[in-house]
């Protein structure tokens, strides 16, 4: 771990790699505040549920928060990401729960330090 993943030093913006996705993007499911599933993309998942957070995530979250974070997919590039995010948004809830089932037991907070 480098100087700057220290957990003193942890924080959103900076280069500890437990806030990227491990090969660079990802696809991710947020429950949110109505129990609503949120399905988006990142490279840095700390940074980006941050964001969810503040005034500068998805149209999505204004006048709802996020909650949990459900699922991580990693992807090779911001294409893959985007195209895996299309194909997730056009399943139904029944299906998203069923994709996101074999990661019940990850508890996401706590390794990304969310």
């Amino acid at each position: 771990m480098s100087p700057n993943c220290s957990p003193e030093a942890h924080s959103p913006d900076n280069d500890c790699p437990e806030n990227h996705c491990p090969q660079g993007w990802c696809v991710y499911i947020i429950l949110s505040s109505d129990n609503r599933l949120y399905t988006g993309i990142t490279n840095n998942m700390v940074k980006r549920w941050h964001a969810h957070h503040g005034k500068q995530g998805a149209k999505f979250f204004r006048g709802r928060l996020p909650s949990r974070l459900l699922y991580l997919e990693p992807q090779e590039d911001r294409a893959e990401a985007s195209r895996r995010e299309a194909e997730i948004k056009k399943l139904t809830r029944p299906q998203k729960l069923r994709l996101i089932e074999p990661q019940a037991d990850i508890d996401w907070h706590r390794k990304l330090n969310l």
